[in-house]
């Protein structure tokens, strides 16, 4: 009997002290659960090799370093994470992140939500997409001629580099906004486009934008081949600075 009655005792202080944690949002109380990308998505997070990120503000981050992306995966996949069942509210998100496998859309989550769940504010999560973010910015990038460039040109084209940020900007916005070209076609590359990021392996793009007021959009192709339509006004400011007196 006082064994029983010991047992009891223990029962009642240690389902006391099993509370689960919880957080007040919009004035209601939920239940937070632990966990990781790592346990939500499991072995979906193998095998990545493209990251597209879009901010808040609609800015869009294409991510193509094997290296960088593989680090990165396996170091936010272990991220201690809260979540909690999706309440009506509208919650704006800082991040919006996608991951894909050999061009296949594998997983997706931002830093408000993971996997259908609310996900609590997470500063490290925020750091490591910021991280990624800012190691994967293009430090410089050389243009260089092919052997159909030299073919078609009617005097040496020099080689260029550009290093400034302004510059910059109008070749990342060719990757981060070009149109995935779906037809099946051969492309005849007329630019070597070298690429140094602040961090990792330097990649080689090849840019076909012509000197040619008939020609309205340019063509990006990425180190794996796919070919990239580029918007006529970001084509436009290639030309300006590709050919430029």
């Amino acid at each position: 009997m006082r064994s029983c009655l010991l047992l009891f005792f223990l029962f009642i202080v240690l389902s006391g002290c099993t509370k689960a944690s919880s957080v007040t949002t919009d004035n209601t109380t939920v239940t937070l659960t632990d966990t990781t990308l790592a346990k939500q998505y499991g072995d979906l997070l193998d095998n990545i090799d493209y990251i597209s990120i879009r901010s808040g503000n609609g800015d869009l981050f294409e991510i193509r370093q094997t290296d960088i992306i593989n680090q990165w995966v396996q170091d936010v996949s272990t991220l201690p994470l809260a979540i909690y069942k999706e309440t009506d509210s509208t919650v704006g998100t800082l991040y919006s992140v996608n991951l894909y496998s050999a061009n296949e859309l594998s997983v997706d989550f931002s830093t408000t939500s993971v996997n259908g769940y609310h996900l609590k504010s997470n500063t490290d999560l925020v750091n490591a997409i910021n991280d990624l973010l800012t190691s994967t910015r293009i430090k410089s990038i050389v243009i260089s001629c092919t052997e159909v460039c030299h073919q078609f040109m009617n005097e040496p084209f020099p080689e260029l580099i550009f290093e400034d940020v302004h510059e910059i900007k109008v070749f990342e916005d060719a990757i981060n906004y070009g149109l995935i070209d779906t037809r099946e076609a051969e492309y005849t590359p007329l630019f070597h486009m070298d690429v140094t990021f602040n961090a990792g392996s330097p990649m080689e793009y090849h840019l076909n934008v012509a000197d040619d007021v008939n020609i309205k959009n340019g063509l990006l192709l990425t180190p794996k081949g796919e070919a990239y339509v580029i918007t006529e006004k970001i084509t436009n400011e290639l030309k300006l600075l590709l050919y430029k007196d």
